[in-house]
């Protein structure tokens, strides 16, 4: 009886971590099934456009495969939407494929819009198809893993990031002829510098979208004129800027005013507000006193004029 016990006991202690292993190792997990692409956009500062995100299934060897050619499918997130599933699999592609699983390599298409971090960690997934014969009724049913199925780490979702900057530019008057009630025309030209696409489409001045007519025909940069003054109304701010956004400042046309600058040229930076300065100065000598300038010919005048009082009250003496 103990030779017996002694047995089972070591057969359980061997065969106890050979079905863990199993279990750990199952390639299609039911928690993990699902039929679409779970995806999450994470914006940390600002606004997001809205954004398309591509996926392609490749076909594998793997099981009964390869099974029939899959679309790619696109999800769209941005604005206030930051996660979502694709469901436009066609899975009505496996009607006359024999029975059997069929396993596709998962991927996010790297996209070229700038200011995005494409498939953050650069994540896979596997999509697992099961075709079967459920109660005499052909069923397919699909499982997602996002991940390495045969060891960690799992995810929930494939991830992509959207980084962007503002821009805030201030008008100062100076100058003891300066008026701060008087207009300026500041000009702030954007540039894109990089071969992606800029999507200027959430971008606001002064918390107004930017028109058709400020965005140039190709799309690469943005030129934004607005009225300042240099009291209230002497900001220009623009927000939801591509993270890698050049700009650059001027004033066209500032009178009799002298212009100087203070960052006005520069790079968005994520998360970040870059701020350039544009100041008018209007100043004139105006004579407030005696100079040492004019010393001297005070001097010499005083001494005429005492030199004439004293010869005037000489000849009335005499007199």
């Amino acid at each position: 009886m103990k030779r017996f016990l002694a047995l089972v006991l070591v057969l359980a202690l061997v065969l106890a971590p050979a079905a863990v292993f199993a279990e750990d190792t199952d390639p299609v997990p039911p928690a993990m099934s699902g039929a679409g692409i779970p995806k999450q956009l994470t914006v940390e500062y600002g606004v997001a456009p809205m954004l398309d995100f591509y996926f392609a299934f490749t076909a594998t060897q793997e099981f009964d495969g390869p099974g029939p050619e899959l679309d790619d499918v696109v999800i769209t997130l941005g604005g206030n939407v930051f996660s979502g599933t694709t469901n436009n699999i066609d899975y009505s592609k496996f009607d006359g494929f024999a029975l059997g699983r069929y396993v596709y390599n998962v991927t996010e298409t790297v996209g070229d819009v700038l200011g995005v971090d494409y498939n953050l960690e650069g994540r896979t997934g596997k999509l697992y198809v099961d075709v079967e014969l459920v109660e005499g009724v052909r069923k397919v049913t699909p499982y997602l893993i996002i991940g390495t199925p045969e060891k960690g780490p799992k995810y929930d979702n494939f991830v992509n990031a959207y980084n962007a900057g503002d821009l805030k530019v201030t008008k100062v008057v100076t100058g003891n002829l300066g008026k701060v009630g008087d207009t300026f025309e500041i000009k702030i030209v954007l540039t894109n510098p990089t071969d992606k696409v800029a999507d200027w489409s959430a971008v606001k001045v002064n918390d107004v979208l930017l028109t058709e007519a400020e965005i140039s025909e190709e799309g690469e940069t943005v030129t934004v004129v607005r009225t300042v003054d240099g009291d209230a109304d002497n900001t220009v701010t623009i927000t939801n800027l591509p993270a890698g956004v050049e700009y650059e400042v001027s004033e066209p046309n500032s009178g009799d005013y002298t212009v100087s600058y203070a960052n006005e040229k520069g790079t968005i930076v994520k998360g970040e507000v870059a701020e350039a300065t544009v100041t008018n100065d209007k100043s004139s000598n105006v004579p407030t006193g005696i100079t040492l300038d004019n010393m001297p010919y005070i001097i010499l005048m005083a001494v005429a004029l005492v030199g004439l009082g004293a010869f005037a009250l000489r000849k009335r003496a005499q007199n």
